[in-house]
């Protein structure tokens, strides 16, 4: 029979990280990772560090870092984006174009189609489909849209979302004076709800709509760092806790692919770092895809392509 206390310590607390392996314990990082501050200090203030395991690789531990894909591919076709319009307001549609004609549809067809449907200038949804799709940023952000997305670029959806908001301010103000029909609390307004949405009514605007298009879904780069975006590898001796160089890995995995790419091979691939390395070093195994390791200091184009070429064996 197990021992009820082989995960246990002296004071009885499960000892996760061998009960659960560094498998499950990285995957339960990488969900605290994701979740709110609070959750996360709570949560982290019962865990223990995973003790090294797993594979031995130059005489070092064979380390896992951060919470996103380790792998990466030297594949330079590029695929289109986004792979699929779904008309989530119905311009396309209200133009008569098919789906097929979606992406392809330029400017002057655009103006054709809508000429051809409404020569007298007297279909006012239909000129506003035609006004959208000829801004080339509005077209862009809507052309992204997911299915079901609501596109607050459209006026509709706009004023949808605004109708939307006052009945659930008329809902929670009358709720609130049922309970205390004697309260002085203020009535709850449609602007409360729509900043609590993320919106903000004095901005609803066609022109403010479109410049928070600009800023937001066109112009804007997502927060954080590569370490957030992926995850590396980490060649350490036993106790060792090796800090990358910032911006280190960002640079080797956009070396490594270059060179990937330009030796003509399709590889998924993950990058890794090496305390005091001489020379960038390769390593695989049958179920793995490559880890390419550098070392100190800024690589350069000529050790990824070294490299490259002696995992290729050329």
């Amino acid at each position: 029979m197990t021992d009820p206390f082989r995960y246990r310590d002296e004071n009885g607390d499960l000892r996760l990280d061998e009960l659960l392996g560094e498998r499950y314990v990285k995957h339960y990082v990488g969900i605290l990772s994701s979740s709110s501050d609070e959750f996360r200090a709570m949560q982290l203030a019962a865990a223990v560090d995973a003790p090294p395991q797993g594979r031995m690789v130059d005489g070092r531990f064979l380390l896992r870092e951060g919470t996103g894909p380790d792998d990466a591919t030297s594949t330079q076709v590029l695929a289109r984006y986004p792979e699929i319009i779904w008309d989530v307001c119905g311009y396309y549609r209200r133009l008569g174009f098919d789906w097929r004609e979606f992406r392809a549809a330029g400017p002057r067809q655009i103006r054709m189609r809508y000429l051809a449907l409404d020569p007298r200038q007297e279909d006012e949804p239909l000129f506003y489909a035609a006004t959208q799709l000829l801004d080339p940023l509005i077209r862009r952000a809507y052309d992204a849209q997911p299915l079901g997305g609501l596109f607050l670029g459209d006026r509709d959806v706009r004023e949808r979302l605004e109708e939307l908001a006052a009945r659930e301010a008329s809902r929670l103000t009358a709720e609130a004076r049922q309970y205390d029909p004697d309260g002085t609390d203020e009535p709850v307004r449609q602007e409360d709800i729509l900043r609590g949405w993320g919106m903000d009514k004095s901005a609803a605007s066609p022109e403010e709509a479109r410049e928070r298009l600009a800023a937001s879904v066109l112009g804007a780069t997502l927060e954080g760092s590569w370490e957030r975006a992926w995850s590396y590898y980490v060649l350490a001796e036993p106790g060792e806790r090796a800090e990358v160089p910032e911006g280190l890995l960002e640079a080797w995995q956009q070396l490594v692919c270059a060179a990937l790419s330009e030796a003509g091979a399709t590889v998924r691939f993950a990058v890794g770092y090496r305390p005091g390395l001489a020379r960038p070093l390769s390593w695989r195994d049958s179920n793995e895809c490559c880890i390419f390791f550098t070392g100190d200091g800024l690589p350069e184009r000529e050790q990824a392509a070294r490299a490259v070429r002696e995992f290729l064996g050329l």
